[in-house]
């Protein structure tokens, strides 16, 4: 079976889902299984979140920063990036504050450019919820099975 998606969730019943989906993915040839991502409320550069009082550095959010010596090399988009060319949408809320907006857009126009690069730039969309914060509310979870299902011509 291959895998079409993975959602990038942010609440830990939707973690389950997702890590249930990573396993298939690992035992179906890897990242290649995958054709495309939804990323909601998880995407920034490390600048824009290694902040003073910025929440994502607090609790067990900061060990995504301890990679050694990543940041020297690699931000958060220039990671995502390796999917490129394929299809990848991500979610931002203007009021999330584990992922500040200014750096969620830092991020995007990153991103943007990459999937420029590859002549995909038609298979990146990213979105800001004006009204929303860190969630993954029904309205955008609609909005990602519609975006998948004009995607993969299920519409």
């Amino acid at each position: 079976m291959k895998i079409k998606a993975v959602i990038m969730p942010n609440s830990y019943r939707d973690s389950v889902f997702l890590m249930k989906l990573s396993g298939q993915a690992k035992e179906e040839g890897g990242a290649d299984s995958v054709s495309a991502c939804v990323a909601g409320c998880w995407m920034a550069t490390m600048q824009g979140l290694m902040t003073p009082g910025n929440k994502q550095l607090q609790g067990q959010s900061a060990f995504a920063m301890l990679h050694p010596f990543i940041g020297k090399y690699l931000d958060y988009p220039d990671v995502a990036g390796l999917a490129a060319p394929k299809p990848m949408l991500v979610f931002a809320g203007a009021k999330d504050e584990l992922f500040p907006v200014d750096s969620a857009r830092d991020a995007f126009r990153k991103m943007e450019a990459i999937w420029k690069a590859y002549g995909a730039q038609e298979k990146f969309r990213h979105v800001v919820w004006e009204e929303r914060g860190h969630e993954f509310a029904p309205e955008q979870q609609r909005d990602a099975f519609d975006w998948l299902d004009q995607h993969f011509g299920n519409r």
